[in-house]
C-alpha cells in the first residue's frame, strides 16, 4: 500500500428534503417535549447539563434518511440524575451522549433502552462511566430488545450495581418467536475496570437468559476491548461475557487482565474466534468455556491465566445431551481448532463437571498448540471425553506429567506416554492403534530449539493508554494513536493523516488498523474509547453496519464492490474499485504472486439459510495467464484456489467446481484474497447447483441487508 488508506464512515448533513427537520435543544424540559422524529429530522443537543431526563424518542426514518440525534460537540451533552432514555421505532442513530458520573438509572432495564419490537437503531460514541445511583441497585446500563441494532465506539466504565452492563433480550410475549433472529451488533466499544462484583450477574455483555436458551438470536460481538471488566479478589462471578441464546458470534475481542472469561453457559451453534485473552498470572482469570452443542472455538489466542477447573483456558464441561433447563448441556458436534495457549496453569480442561455426567462427545480437536515453559500441567481430563477427529495438535512443555489424569479419552482408547529413544525427545507422547492423534507432544521441549509460537500483545502499562506491539499477521480492532515522546500524537483515522498534541483524548471512526502500521512501530492504545470533541461534521456518526447478503433458495449474487472489508493483510496494495460506462468491478493489486497469507482481502457477509455444497462462479476479466487466479476461503479459513481462464473480454468462469461446505444456518464471511496481480471481478455468484451455467451480466444481485 503506497499510502496510509483507511475507512471512516461519515454522513452528509442533508436536510433538503421538504419535511425534514432540525430541532435544537439545550434543556431536559425540550429534550422531554419532543415530537415523533420522522425521516431525516435531526435533534441536535448543545452543551450543557441534562438532569433527570426520562423520555422516549420515537424514530420513524428509512434506511437511506434515518433520524439522527446526537450532542455537538461530541460528549458535551451530560446527563444526571435518574436517567432513562427508550428508543422506540426505526433508523435512528443516537450519538455523542455522556453519562459520567452524579446519576444512574432511573429504571432496571437501562439508562438507554432499545424498545420491543424497534428495529435498526444505533447507539454510536457515546461514554457510560460511574453512571451509578444506588436508586435501583440491579439495573442495566443499555437494554436491548427488538431486533438489528448496533451498538458501536461507546465506552463503559466503573458499573458497581449488580446486572449486565449490556443486556440483550429477546420479549418472547411482544416480539417474534424463538426461530426469528435479532441480528444485533456490539462492536468497537471499550468495557473497563468494573471492580464491585459479587457473586453472579455483574457481567459485561449478557445474551439472553435461561427460559430463552433456545433463541436464534445471532448476535454479533466483535472487535471490542475489555480490560478488567470483571476485577475483584472476592468475587466468583466468572463470566465477562455470557451467551445464553443460539447462533452467535464472538470474534475478535481483546480480553485483558479480566477475571473471567468467554461463557457459551447456554445455546448452540455458537462461533469464538479470534480472541485474544491476556493475563497477569492471577488465579481467577481464565479463557473460554462452552456448555451445549454445536459450537466452534477456532483461532484463539491465551495466555498467562492460572485459573483451573471452570476458569481453565479452555473448558469443556460434561453435561446431559439435549438439556435445555437451567443447568448444563452436554457438549456435542463441536469444534476446539487453531487455538494458541501459552503459559496457563490449566490449559485444557475436559469435562468439569457439575452433577450431570454426560461427557463431551462427537466433538473434533484438531490444530491447537500448546506451549508452557512454567512446569504446569496441561490437561485436566475429567471424564471419557469421546471426540470424532483428534489430530495436528502440538504440545511444548517442561513438566513431568501431561496431567493429573490422562484416562481415557475416548471411549476406552488411551493416549500412553511412551519413551523412544530413537527419537531426539526426552519422551513422545503419542497414540496407539486405536487412539487418537496428538501428532507433535513434546516434554521437555524438542532439541532443536523453542516451537514457533504466536508472540502476545506486549503491554507496558502508562496513564490511560497502553503501548502495545503487534505482530504484522494480527489484526487488531482499535483507534491508534501513535506517538515517539508521549507529547506529539499523531492520529491515524482519516483518508489523511492528521495530528493533534498534548493527550487530548479524541475518538476516530476508523476500524480496522492497516496492516503497515503493524510493522516496526510503536502504537499508544487508550484504554477508554473517549468521545470526540471535533465538530459533527467531520466526525458525524456512520448511517449502518455494511449490508450482509441474504442467500435465497440455495444461491446468492455478489457486487464484487459491495464487500464489508477490504484489507492489506500484508500485501502490497489493497484491492482496488474501478468504474466504466458498462459496470462498476474490483481489480487486484500490483505485486508478485500472493499466498493465502499474505494476499489482500475483500470480504463479503452472507446469511445463508440454505446449507450444503455452495459452487464459486465468478464473472472476470484476465488478459493474460499472470492475472487468471485468485485465493477464496471462508470465515479466514482457505478453501481452495479459483483459476478462471484467460478473457480480454468479461466471462463466467462456468467450470471450476471450487466448492464451499456450509453445514448450519447462519453470517459468513466469504473471503476473495489476491493471488495474481490484475485481475478483475464483477460479480461473484455462489449456487448449490453442480451444474450451473451464467451468461451475460447473470441474475439480478441479491438483497442485502443490515
Amino acid at each position: 500500500m503506497k499510502s496510509l488508506l483507511t475507512i471512516i464512515l461519515i454522513f452528509t448533513l442533508n436536510l433538503t428534503k421538504s419535511d425534514a427537520k432540525q430541532y435544537n435543544i439545550s434543556s431536559t424540559a425540550e429534550l422531554e417535549s419532543l415530537p415523533n422524529l420522522l425521516a431525516g429530522d435531526e435533534v441536535i443537543l448543545s452543551a450543557g447539563t441534562y438532569s433527570g431526563v426520562e423520555t422516549t424518542l420515537n424514530f420513524t426514518g428509512t434506511a437511506s434518511e434515518p433520524v439522527r440525534f446526537y450532542a455537538n460537540p461530541a460528549g458535551s451533552a451530560v446527563f444526571t440524575g435518574e436517567t432513562r432514555i427508550i428508543l422506540n421505532g426505526e433508523f435512528g442513530i443516537v450519538a455523542g451522549l455522556n453519562f459520567n458520573g452524579n446519576g444512574g438509572p432511573a429504571a432496571q432495564e437501562g439508562v438507554i433502552k432499545f424498545e420491543t419490537n424497534s428495529r435498526n437503531l444505533m447507539l454510536h460514541n457515546c461514554q457510560f462511566k460511574d453512571f451509578d445511583t444506588r436508586e435501583v441497585s440491579d439495573a442495566n446500563w443499555v437494554f436491548v430488545a427488538g431486533f438489528n441494532h448496533v451498538i458501536t465506539h461507546c465506552s463503559f466504565e466503573g458499573k458497581t450495581s449488580k446486572n449486565a452492563t449490556v443486556f440483550i433480550k429477546p420479549d418472547e410475549r411482544n416480539e417474534a418467536g424463538p426461530t426469528v433472529t435479532r441480528n444485533h451488533k456490539i462492536r468497537y466499544c471499550y468495557f473497563g475496570p468494573r471492580t464491585e462484583i459479587g457473586s453472579n450477574g455483574y457481567e459485561a455483555i449478557r445474551i439472553s437468559d435461561s427460559s430463552r436458551q433456545h433463541f436464534e438470536t445471532r448476535c454479533d460481538i466483535s472487535y471490542n476491548y475489555f480490560y478488567r471488566a470483571i476485577s475483584s479478589d472476592g468475587a466468583s462471578e466468572m463470566e465477562v461475557i455470557s451467551n445464553k441464546s443460539r447462533g452467535n458470534l464472538y470474534r475478535g475481542n481483546i480480553l485483558e487482565e479480566c477475571d473471567g472469561q468467554i461463557t457459551i453457559r447456554h445455546g448452540r451453534d455458537c462461533i469464538v474466534e479470534e480472541n485474544y485473552i491476556i493475563g497477569t498470572g492471577g488465579s481467577r482469570e481464565s479463557g473460554v468455556r462452552i456448555v451445549g452443542s454445536g459450537h466452534v472455538v477456532r483461532n484463539n489466542y491465551i495466555e498467562n491465566v492460572n485459573g483451573d477447573g471452570l476458569r481453565s483456558a479452555l473448558c469443556i464441561m460434561d453435561g446431559q445431551y439435549e438439556l435445555t433447563d437451567n443447568s448444563y448441556e452436554g457438549v456435542e458436534n463441536s469444534l476446539i481448532e487453531g487455538n494458541v495457549i501459552v503459559n496457563c496453569k490449566a490449559s485444557i480442561n475436559f469435562g468439569e463437571n457439575k452433577g450431570l455426567n454426560d461427557p463431551p462427545r462427537n466433538t473434533s480437536f484438531l490444530n491447537n498448540t500448546i506451549y508452557n515453559n512454567q512446569n504446569q500441567e496441561l490437561f485436566e481430563i475429567e471424564s471419557n471425553a469421546h471426540f470424532s477427529r483428534v489430530s495436528g495438535n502440538e504440545v511444548y512443555t517442561s513438566a513431568s506429567s501431561l496431567g493429573s489424569d490422562l484416562n481415557p479419552l475416548n471411549g476406552g482408547y488411551i493416549i500412553n506416554a511412551t519413551l523412544d529413544r530413537k527419537l531426539p525427545f526426552d519422551t513422545l507422547l503419542e497414540k496407539n492403534s486405536t487412539g487418537h492423534d496428538f501428532s507433535k507432544i513434546f516434554i521437555n521441549n524438542p532439541v532443536i530449539g523453542s516451537p514457533e509460537v504466536p508472540l502476545p500483545l506486549q503491554v507496558e502499562r502508562h496513564t490511560g493508554y497502553a503501548t502495545l506491539s503487534f505482530n504484522a499477521d494480527q489484526n487488531i480492532y482499535m483507534n491508534i494513536y501513535v506517538s515517539s515522546d508521549l507529547e506529539e500524537w499523531e492520529l491515524y483515522g482519516t483518508p489523511e493523516k492528521a495530528s493533534t498534541t498534548g493527550t487530548q483524548n479524541l475518538i476516530i471512526q476508523d476500524s480496522r488498523l492497516p496492516e503497515n502500521l503493524l510493522k516496526n512501530i510503536t502504537k499508544k492504545l487508550f484504554y477508554q474509547v473517549i468521545l470526540d470533541d471535533e465538530p459533527h461534521h467531520e466526525v458525524a456518526p456512520p448511517t449502518g453496519e455494511p449490508a450482509t447478503y441474504t442467500e435465497r433458495d440455495g444461491q446468492v449474487i455478489m457486487e464484487a464492490e459491495n464487500f464489508t472489508l477490504n484489507s492489506l493483510n500484508s500485501d502490497e496494495e489493497l484491492w482496488q474499485t474501478q468504474s466504466n460506462s458498462e459496470r462498476t468491478y474490483i481489480v487486484a493489486g500490483d505485486g508478485s504472486s500472493a499466498t493465502w497469507s499474505n494476499g489482500a482481502i475483500v470480504s463479503y457477509s452472507v446469511n445463508f439459510t440454505t446449507t450444503g455444497t455452495y459452487y464459486i462462479h465468478p464473472l472476470f476479466n484476465a488478459t493474460n495467464g499472470s492475472s487468471d487466479s485468485f485465493w477464496f476461503g471462508l470465515a479466514g479459513t482457505q478453501i481452495g484456489q479459483v483459476n478462471t481462464g484467460i478473457s480480454i473480454d468479461w466471462a463466467w468462469d462456468n467450470n471450476e467446481g471450487e466448492q464451499i461446505h456450509i453445514l448450519t444456518p447462519g453470517i459468513y464471511q466469504i473471503e476473495v484474497r489476491r493471488r495474481e496481480a490484475g485481475l478483475k471481478l464483477d460479480r461473484i455468484i455462489l449456487t448449490t447447483d453442480a451444474n450451473a451455467n451464467f451468461s451475460g451480466n447473470g441474475p439480478n444481485e441479491s438483497a442485502r441487508s443490515n
